[in-house]
């Protein structure tokens, strides 16, 4: 992976793929370096600020360079002992990783350290082995953007991940993660800034892990919350529909949980941001008022199952 001589101009072009003013100095200290990298990078600025008719013309040209940078990083993997791993690459940079923990640990202080990683997906998480690599590498995850977690985390693979700051992440997915209320007083204390979207779908959550979740110092930033597929009763909808915490969630999706349609009655009326709701229609056939309701503040963003 790149080192560099000159970290001011690499941070400002990795901080944002969209400030191609950073980028454009970033490409002329690249040649200046005569690094390998730097046609690639001259020619992707060039080809995003073109006319249609002559991105065609740059297509092969970028194609093979994309090909050999590619080559290049792939080799780079495997002598980090990492090569079982999927990568999205940005201008010849590695942006997304997918991979089993197994495979990522070996060169993952490495592989973050050098590249401006904004996507990680960690598959087969089992909770001791991801806190034993996240806590060793605590400014890993400093640059991500969004993060999704698949295994088995509990309660101390969430602890884990509410140890390490995360000042850019907005979006955080832990689908069928073996999160349940215990683990949820980890998640509410995740250190981070722009948390925009959680996801716990498919979870362990009942109406304790709810009243965690709410309590805590992210849930202010956040303006989508997914929760269907959790044991959340009509106790859980209400603390919910009552959070002052959630004043600017926009979205909640709460589809087969244990609460009825009845129980949704709180959520005509709380959580002022909110624009979509996401429930299960089961019943709404006998709850005429209750739906009208629900339909008149949501109107087509009022979707049931």
């Amino acid at each position: 992976m790149q080192t560099t001589e000159h970290p001011a101009i690499e941070a400002a072009a990795f901080a944002d793929f969209e400030d191609l003013d950073s980028w454009q100095v970033y490409a002329d200290w690249l040649t200046s370096r005569g690094d390998p990298r730097a046609e690639l990078v001259s020619l992707s600025l060039r080809r995003e600020t073109s006319y249609r008719s002559e991105r065609a013309a740059m297509r092969p040209q970028l194609a093979k360079l994309e090909t050999e940078q590619a080559e290049r990083v792939a080799d780079r993997l495997t002598a980090l002992g990492c090569a079982e791993i999927r990568l999205h690459l940005q201008r010849g940079f590695v942006t997304g990783i997918t991979a089993s923990l197994a495979a990522l640990t070996p060169g993952f202080t490495a592989l973050m350290r050098a590249e401006p990683v904004h996507r990680l997906t960690i598959q087969d998480c089992a909770a001791e082995a991801l806190a034993s690599l996240l806590d060793a590498n605590p400014e890993c995850l400093t640059q991500l953007r969004y993060l999704k977690l698949q295994g088995t985390l509990g309660e101390d693979g969430c602890a884990a991940l509410a140890r390490q700051p995360l000042p850019r992440l907005r979006r955080l997915n832990l689908l069928d993660a073996g999160i349940d209320d215990e683990a949820c007083l980890a998640v509410s204390q995740l250190d981070t800034v722009a948390l925009e979207s959680v996801t716990l779908t498919a979870n362990e959550i009942g109406d304790e892990g709810i009243e965690h979740l709410i309590t805590g110092e992210s849930c202010p930033q956040w303006r989508e919350l997914y929760l269907s597929y959790n044991p959340i009763s009509a106790q859980g909808v209400a603390a919910l529909a009552r959070a002052q915490s959630l004043a600017g969630l926009e979205r909640l999706a709460m589809r087969e949980i244990e609460a009825s349609f009845a129980d949704l009655a709180p959520l005509a009326e709380g959580l002022p941001g909110l624009r979509r709701l996401e429930a299960d229609g089961y019943g709404h056939w006998q709850n005429r008022e209750l739906d009208q309701r629900l339909s008149s503040r949501f109107g087509k963003r009022y979707r049931l199952r």
